[in-house]
């Protein structure tokens, strides 16, 4: 099975399981394989791919037999999680397309069939929501596409381009139909006649509007909106730059530009019939239900306009909180109106009655509204997190988590049974909007992990995360242990055998004692702190960023110490003794200042130039004889950390090929130095004679964090999702394992090494080897 999916591709395992699915572990393994396909893809360590497959099998599935069976097929070393991974798909997420681009477009048939999204080489593809399979690949448009739609038959597809051109494919053969020209500048707002016979496209930039025939390609009528003769504010970024809607009945069509006014268009004229400019504050949204006779206008002081659509009258008008009404969606039979801004709540009106019927509870702000042509659900977006309410008595059916990024792009099948969403720059993923069910992943961060540490006796590891939070984690079971609030973003963790301490964005840092039964907060630290340094003893802790800090732990005031000015510091190159008595920064123009700390007041001790090009890392061996600098111009250095002078035979070789702020680790027994800055290759150093040994190559993005294991072993995390275990002696990998999202952070202590990226936290330990 792990040769076909290197070879072949999870699609065609899938079909495999699918065509033998006569049994319920056939049919599980296939959703297994279908909900993690993007993950599966072909990788170039022997044991890498089953390794991934086997802990993407979830446990109580009934397929525990065919997770040991992949890994008692690889020969040597390989990585197996200790607990369930936290990105495991959730219940209701049916399949992931990848390689969607920066800012994604997407539109679906209107009966299901396909769904249609632009790629990163500028194609549109379609493809079976459900099914995964493959479909056409739509190209000949003159420019890259900005919005999408499909006509109400799902024949044709237009996409509006950058260049203000519209392109019409046929969807069955993925022949160009027409190249529809008149924007002038990118389309950013198409819309369709119900029977598909014309295409109207906005370009806000050009505030041209057009409106084509799509049966000859000729162009019907074209207006250019006059500038406003005042003063206009745009209207907000997390909504379109322009919008239509359309009469039911093909007779008009309005669009919301983006300087907060509402026109209306005879369709078969093209003569203006209704210009709406509020003497309120600017109109932000507007919502035409498909069944009803009424269209719906939103202005930020937080009133909504009811008007009648045949004579644009003001039926009523509904008073919602100000700032609450940014987003509209009406239920397609024209019964209610839910609005949403930035009060943290969705309101939802019948309109009926002309009252408010339910608010629905949000935590954060709402980007995205999302309602069926059914109406049965409205779906809600707030940044990573999709919450699908039934609208028949506003109770929640699902929660559906996944996206490592906001979600910009959301849309529905035409019958709501699946919806489709994508964050800028991920994978598009496909959930089904009928499972009742949460994800039952492991308890961990809500927003992205921005450090990692790991106690001097490797058993206790904490992770500082933007969710204000830092976790302590048993590192043994991987399991969570202790929470630790605070009042801002967790920057940087760092624990010692008597103290723990992190910093906070908000320029707070908060010390804890090893039990938890001592626990303060120290005020006035750099609220951009890069550097956070504890003295093992616990006598000491400096913080760097703007300024550099120093508090004296053990007396009762906790007094900070601004010692330093911090804006020629290089940010997080820093190096400690082993007892705390120093501590090593890296400033400007290639100078190493040391300060001497034995007195607990923190004084210059010495302050040279290391390297006149630069300083990019420092790290200090494990028995701390001598003190690692590399730099740009003089590559790598070792200093004598007692006296401060250069040992003999380093920094003669040519330039480095690193250019950027480094991470260098250091083999435990200090034999050989590792070093990346970022770009897709690690570079090795013998400690010995300070040449250059190996350049390891296998990661297929940015490395951008490197540790060693106690035994020896060079561990590496990158944007290309992966964790790579290389023998740095033999120049060669060990074992890989691909997760859902790139990293960032990794550490290895005893036999686990652990890993992070965006807010999860995995738990690995090296089989087999």
């Amino acid at each position: 099975m792990t040769g076909k999916l290197q070879h072949i591709g999870a699609a065609a395992v899938e079909a495999d399981l699918r065509f033998a699915a006569g049994s319920d572990p056939h049919r599980e393994l296939a959703t297994v394989v279908q909900q993690n396909a993007h993950v599966l893809g072909a990788m170039d360590v022997p044991g890498a791919l089953a390794a991934t497959f086997a802990s993407r099998i979830p446990l109580g599935r009934g397929l525990d037999g065919v997770r040991d069976g992949l890994l008692a097929g690889v020969e040597g070393p390989h990585l197996r999680p200790v607990t369930a991974l936290p990105d495991l798909p959730h219940p209701a997420l049916i399949r992931v397309i990848p390689a969607v681009t920066t800012e994604p477009v997407v539109a679906v048939a209107p009966d299901g069939r396909w769904i249609a999204c632009t790629s990163a080489d500028a194609s549109v593809r379609l493809q079976g929501p459900l099914s995964g399979a493959g479909g056409l690949t739509l190209i000949g448009q003159s420019s890259p596409v900005r919005s999408l739609i499909s006509s109400p038959d799902g024949r044709w597809l237009a996409g509006g381009c950058v260049d203000g051109t519209a392109t019409v494919w046929n969807t069955t053969s993925g022949e160009r139909l027409h190249i529809l020209g008149g924007a002038g500048g990118p389309v950013e707002a198409l819309a369709a006649a119900a029977d598909g016979t014309w295409l109207a496209a906005s370009s806000s930039e050009t505030r041209t509007v057009v409106l084509w025939d799509t049966v000859t390609g000729r162009t019907r009528w074209k207006h250019t909106l006059p500038a406003p003769a005042r003063h206009v504010r745009r209207r907000s970024e997390r909504t379109r730059s322009d919008d239509f809607a359309v009469d039911r009945r093909g007779r008009w069509i309005a669009l919301l530009t983006s300087d907060a006014l509402v026109h209306v268009w005879d369709v078969e004229t093209g003569r203006p019939e209704h210009v709406e400019i509020p003497d309120r504050p600017w109109i932000e949204s507007l919502a035409m239900p498909a069944d009803a006779d009424w269209l719906a206008t939103a202005d930020v002081s937080g009133f909504v306009q009811i008007r009648d659509s045949a004579d644009w009258s003001e039926r009523f008008e509904l008073a919602v909180t100000p700032g609450a009404s940014r987003l509209l969606a009406a239920a397609p039979d024209g019964s209610w109106l839910a609005c949403a801004g930035d009060n943290r709540s969705v309101w939802v009106w019948d309109i009926v009655a002309r009252r408010a019927a339910t608010r629905l509870p949000s935590n954060g702000i709402v980007r995205v509204l999302l309602v069926p042509p059914t109406g049965e659900w409205l779906g809600v977006v707030v940044g990573e997190t999709i919450t699908v309410w039934d609208t028949s008595d506003w109770t929640c059916r699902t929660t559906l988590t996944g996206h490592a990024a906001a979600v910009s792009v959301a849309v529905t099948a035409g019958d709501g049974s699946w919806l489709a969403t994508a964050a800028s720059g991920r994978a598009l993923r496909i959930w089904r909007s009928t499972a009742d069910t949460t994800s039952g992943a492991p308890t961990g961060h809500s927003a992205a992990v921005d450090a990692l540490a790991v106690s001097p006796g490797g058993d206790v590891l904490a992770s500082g995360s933007r969710d204000r939070t830092t976790r302590i984690w048993d590192l043994a079971s991987g399991r969570p242990a202790r929470l630790v609030n605070n009042a801002s973003a967790v920057r940087l963790v760092t624990l010692t055998e008597k103290w723990n301490a992190s910093a906070c964005s908000d320029g707070s840092i908060r010390v804890w004692s090893a039990d938890f039964e001592h626990d303060r907060v120290l005020d006035g630290g750099p609220p951009r702190a890069h550097t956070l340094a504890l003295d093992p003893a616990g006598r000491w802790l400096a913080v760097i960023g703007d300024s550099l800090k120093a508090y004296v732990l053990d007396r009762p005031n906790w007094r900070a110490h601004a010692w330093m000015p911090g804006q020629d510091v290089e940010p997080g190159i820093a190096a400690m003794s082993p007892d705390g008595d120093w501590l090593a920064l890296a400033r400007h123009a290639g100078v190493l200042s040391v300060w001497d700390f034995r007195d607990r007041q923190p004084r210059l001790q010495h302050s040279f130039v290391a390297d006149r090009g630069g300083i990019l890392a420092l790290a200090l061996a494990p028995d701390a004889r001598w003190l690692a600098v590399l730099g740009r111009e003089k590559d790598l250095q070792l200093w004598d950390p007692t006296d401060w002078t250069r040992l003999a035979g380093f920094g003669t070789g040519p330039p480095t090929l690193l250019r950027r702020r480094t991470r260098l680790v250091v083999a435990p027994d200090g034999s050989w130095l590792a070093a990346s800055d970022g770009d897709y290759w690690i570079q090795l150093w013998d400690a010995a004679s300070g040449a250059r040994r190996h350049a390891l190559e296998g990661h297929w993005g940015s490395v951008t964090d490197l540790a060693v294991t106690p035994d020896g072993l060079l561990c590496s995390v990158g944007d290309d999702c992966t964790l790579r275990i290389w023998d740095p002696m033999g120049a060669r990998q060990l074992a890989a394992i691909r997760v859902e999202h790139p990293l960032t952070h990794v550490v290895a202590a005893g036999n686990r090494i652990v890993i992070a990226g965006d807010r999860f936290v995995y738990f690995f330990e090296l089989a087999g080897g």
